[in-house]
């Protein structure tokens, strides 16, 4: 098996990642707050310069908070969504999948997802899977059947499959 995703150390890393821009965030504010409450307390009888200067680092502060809340912090909430309660019970083991074509990418929160599609045969019928690749640019040969470990239809390592042989 070709592993796309280390299991482990992403379920360890968007853990990790995600707290630290929690309490990143929350001392940052602590300080700028702080910062300006002692910047207007212990300023000398003219005050406007320092006034000035609170409002320029609070207005400053605002904004890195909006392009933060928008561009980054989606991001980490997503991998910590999809990957920070992964267990071992919620892979799926695909055996027997033909690779078809590469979709438009998909993006959610910031992220972007490869779009595969891949036929399986049940019974008589013929279905169309949609899987994902995150992070990765691997290329899957056209015709070519695969054995595919999923998470939530995010591949998380890959086979080709053996046909028998007599």
């Amino acid at each position: 098996m070709t592993a796309l995703i280390d299991v482990k150390e992403i379920k360890k890393k968007s853990r990790v990642r995600f707290f630290l821009h929690i309490f990143g965030i929350i001392f940052l504010t602590l300080g700028v707050i702080a910062g300006s409450l002692l910047l207007l307390l212990l300023s000398s009888l003219d005050y406007i310069p320092n006034l000035i200067l609170t409002i320029v680092l609070d207005a400053t502060y605002f904004s890195f908070l909006v392009f933060y809340f928008f561009s980054i912090f989606p991001i980490v909430k997503h991998y910590y969504k999809v990957f920070g309660k992964m267990n071992q019970v919620a892979f799926e083991h695909r055996r027997r999948l033909k690779y078809v074509e590469e979709k438009e990418n998909r993006i959610n929160e910031n992220v972007r997802y490869r779009t595969l599609c891949f036929i399986y045969k049940e019974g008589e019928n013929n279905y169309n899977e949609n899987l994902y690749v995150l992070d990765n640019n691997v290329k899957f040969i056209k015709d070519k059947y695969y054995s595919l470990f999923t998470y939530q239809n995010i591949i998380l390592s890959y086979e080709e499959a053996k046909d028998a042989t007599v």
